[in-house]
């Protein structure tokens, strides 16, 4: 078969190790010649037009060729979770997660199984999967493992992560990475053309095209700079283009821990110890402003409107509850702060959408080209001093809420009777503050409980890791379903 023949001298990226992974040599991304898969479920959290409100359905593998040092999941890439499976197994997949409700199949790090994967895909189609493939990818490919994908991929969702060659040396040990994904995402482009779409639900489902994401690194402001210049000269608006700013310090909080490697790894680059400040993030969205690009994604609120909707249309909860006067009012008051600043801050790129929004919220007030530019003031006096890490700790909570009835393969409407919580202590206390929104958020009818300690929050974050969820900072140790809701009869 196609991938037997592949993997007797390994050149499926640009590592080129020549191994025979067939005859069970690892390769420099540390497969062997079996497809090994460490997760297989609905992900809520891509880029909106990839996930959309059904969630993506994402097919974790295990190892990775590129091996960041900084990887947010670590236990993944390193081959420490996942388990063998069969090209058939693989097809499954994908169907099960179709009869799930995704709005695509997402091949999340393929590359070293992407002969393999094709067959599955092939396999899949010829049984009734008609979603579109997502190639979910560090950019680290070859120009023939893309040409390859022709047929197979539908969507390429690639990092570019580095212009810097000693950037990529010193975290990915790959100084020839800007070249080499460039060189892949010009042929990725070619291959499945500018972004098109439909939509699923009355929202965008991207069914082909390109999103580029960028990581912003601690202290790496001037590179995504580049990063950002670069793919938008290159590409214009042929591509779509992902800003995240969501980098987690996970190789300080291993060497907390006690590992070793980790240790050693932060001692050579300590700057991976600290986190991305805002005022970089919000320097890096408006040097792209600045640029002209228009078509791009960063991190606003989707978690936060998913919290707290039933608040502001103060409708009664799961439990019948009606929130209070104050309760709506407060989150009425913060959806529309944000929705003024946006306003004010969008009205120089989109002036007539931004004007349109403006007289919905004031109007009789003039123009929105004629208000003042935002300033922090207000908005820091109207947060009362809470810590913005809550919003995060709050939406970690409803990902494995969410992630119960995923693993149940069940609607998430279905309601959740009582579920126990594996927390550190920290966490532990903005999760309370927020326990009402995160509860009819996912649907929870009973009692939301933790664990007792943090000794016993971390034997559960511990077992989580082993599972893959890697850097998951809330788990779930304990829970009961309910009956899923009826389906609705389909109109003949």
């Amino acid at each position: 078969m196609e991938f037997e023949e592949s993997l007797a001298s390994c050149q499926l990226c640009p590592r080129a190790c020549g191994v025979d992974r067939a005859a069970g040599e690892r390769g420099a991304c540390g497969a062997q010649g079996e497809l090994v898969v460490a997760r297989a479920a609905l992900h809520m959290w891509e880029e909106p037009p990839i996930s959309g409100s059904r969630g993506s359905g994402t097919v974790f593998f295990s190892n990775c060729p590129l091996r960041c040092v900084y990887c947010q999941n670590q236990v993944i890439a390193d081959g420490r979770a996942g388990v063998p499976v069969t090209v058939d197994e693989v097809a499954d997949m994908c169907l099960d997660l179709q009869q799930q409700g995704a709005l695509n199949v997402n091949f999340v790090t393929p590359t070293h199984y992407s002969p393999h994967i094709r067959a599955a895909v092939a396999h899949a189609r010829a049984r009734g999967l008609a979603l579109p493939v997502v190639w979910n990818t560090s950019g680290y490919e070859t120009v023939r493992a893309v040409w390859d994908n022709v047929g197979t991929v539908d969507v390429y969702l690639t990092d570019f992560k580095y212009c810097s060659s000693s950037l990529a040396r010193r975290y990915s040990a790959a100084p020839d990475y800007p070249e080499v994904a460039m060189a892949a995402l010009e042929e990725m482009v070619r291959c499945v053309g500018a972004p098109e779409g439909d939509e699923v639900d009355g929202q965008p489902r991207l069914t082909r095209g390109v999103v580029v994401r960028h990581l912003m690194l601690p202290g790496a402001l001037e590179d995504s700079k580049r990063v950002v210049r670069t793919i938008w000269e290159r590409f214009g608006n042929d591509v779509l283009l992902s800003l995240m700013n969501q980098y987690t310090p996970m190789l300080a909080d291993a060497a907390q821990a006690g590992d070793a490697w980790a240790q050693r790894q932060l001692q050579r680059c300590p700057e991976l110890g600290g986190r991305v400040s805002d005022g970089e993030y919000e320097e890096l969205l408006d040097y792209a402003d600045s640029l002209g690009i228009e078509d791009y994604f960063w991190q606003f609120c989707d978690d936060y409107i998913e919290l707290v909707k039933n608040r502001a249309y103060g409708t009664a909860d799961a439990t019948g509850n009606v929130p209070s006067e104050t309760a709506v009012k407060s989150a009425r008051t913060a959806l529309g702060l944000g929705l003024d600043a946006f306003a004010r801050l969008l009205a120089p790129f989109l002036p007539y959408a931004a004007e349109e929004v403006w007289s919905w919220m004031h109007a009789g007030e003039g123009s929105v080209h004629r208000a003042a530019w935002p300033t922090p003031d207000v908005y820091e006096a109207a947060a009362a001093k809470v810590s913005p890490e809550l919003l995060a700790h709050a939406g970690e909570a409803l990902a494995a809420l969410r992630g119960i009835k995923s693993k149940a393969k069940v609607s998430m409407k279905t309601p959740i009777l009582s579920v126990t919580l594996g927390v550190a202590d920290d966490v532990r206390e903005s999760i309370q503050s927020a326990l009402g929104d995160i509860a009819e958020a996912g649907r929870v009818v009973g009692k939301i409980s933790f664990a007792g300690a943090l000794a016993a929050a971390k034997d559960a974050l511990d077992k989580a890791k082993s599972e893959t969820e890697a850097t998951a900072e809330v788990i779930v140790e304990e829970s009961e379903l309910g009956e899923p809701p009826a389906k609705k009869p389909k109109k003949k």
